[in-house]
């Protein structure tokens, strides 16, 4: 069953046995760090599939969802064709030789920017060359970039709760000068943080395979 950040937020303050609004505060912190913390080292793949952008003929450039991450792949549903990816750099030498040029787009880069918003907000923007010709559709599933834990119904997105409890029960113990205590419940976070990637990468119907190589001795250097 999964917890709601208000119901790990008081877990934390009961084990560290200060239930305070000002320890529930610093509690949250705790597990939103805790909360990134698993989701770098699980590698974690939520993903949202479709994700359709709607293209018009002339505009080659498209905000993302605020919740983008990584895009998995480019799709054009229309014209049945994958666009290709491009860092900025690549994609600017392309498009400055005909920055004019239109067609059906077969290239695309990914940036970060401010928008011009008051107050200016951080997001991402798909931008495409050729400039279409004529409106198509898109399909870019992507991976989650999940917000940070705020409102008390706030859930994870992935069953981590448990852990998150742990690692913030051991920097709460560290608040309160309780080193012996917060190492035993770092140790207990790691041990869960472990059982997450082993669950994770455990899967009977995924072969894990290697290829053997034989050792050069010639080619030390």
């Amino acid at each position: 069953m999964s917890k709601n950040f208000g119901v790990m937020k008081a877990n934390v303050g009961t084990n560290v046995m200060d239930t305070s609004t000002a320890l529930g505060t610093i509690a949250g912190v705790y597990l939103n760090n805790r909360y990134f913390d698993i989701l770098r080292r699980t590698n974690f793949e939520t993903i949202v599939d479709p994700y359709n952008i709607t293209v018009t003929a002339g505009d080659n450039q498209y905000d993302l969802a605020t919740t983008f991450g990584k895009e998995l792949y480019v799709s054009d549903t229309v014209n049945l064709t994958q666009l290709t990816y491009m860092t900025l750099q690549d994609f600017i030498d392309l498009y400055k030789t005909n920055p004019t040029g239109t067609g059906i787009s077969t290239n695309y880069t990914i940036i970060d920017y401010m928008s011009t918003a008051s107050p200016s907000v951080r997001t991402k923007e798909i931008r495409l060359y050729p400039i279409p010709s004529a409106g198509t559709t898109l399909n870019v599933p992507y991976i989650i970039k999940p917000a940070a834990l705020s409102g008390a119904t706030d859930e994870t997105i992935i069953g981590c709760e448990d852990a998150m409890e742990l690692g913030a029960t051991a920097d709460a113990l560290r608040y309160k000068r309780q080193h012996g205590k917060a190492q035993d419940f770092e140790m207990l976070y790691e041990k869960a943080v472990a059982m997450l990637i082993w669950d994770k990468e455990n899967q009977p119907a995924q072969p894990h395979m290697f290829s053997p190589a034989t050792f050069n001795k010639d080619n030390l250097i």
